[in-house]
Parts: structure tokens; C-alpha cells; sequence
């Protein structure tokens, strides 16, 4: 199965003859935006207005 990274990130050729890995971009946006905005509290970032 493909890791994550050849899921998100595609140009390893030997990659794309995997099998797809059931982690797509989509559900893990969520999961992303989440770490960092944590990560940005934690280091006292100012935070943008959406």
C-alpha cells in the first residue's frame, strides 16, 4: 500500500504501481488545519482572521 506521503505528495515512480492507501487528502485537511492552529497557540502565533 502507498504511504501517506505518496498519497499527498505523488513523484516516487515506484509509488504509484501500490496499491492506493484509503487516506486521501480530503480527510485528512481537517487533521492538518487542527495541528496548526494547536501549533500556532502553543508558540503564541497571532492568529488570522477568517
Amino acid at each position: 500500500m502507498r504511504s501517506m506521503w505518496d498519497e499527498i505528495h505523488p513523484g516516487r515512480s515506484f509509488a504509484v504501481q501500490l496499491p492506493a492507501n484509503p487516506v486521501t487528502i480530503e480527510s485528512l485537511q481537517p487533521q492538518v488545519a487542527q495541528h496548526c492552529q494547536n501549533l500556532a497557540v502553543r508558540l503564541g502565533c497571532p492568529m488570522e482572521e477568517r
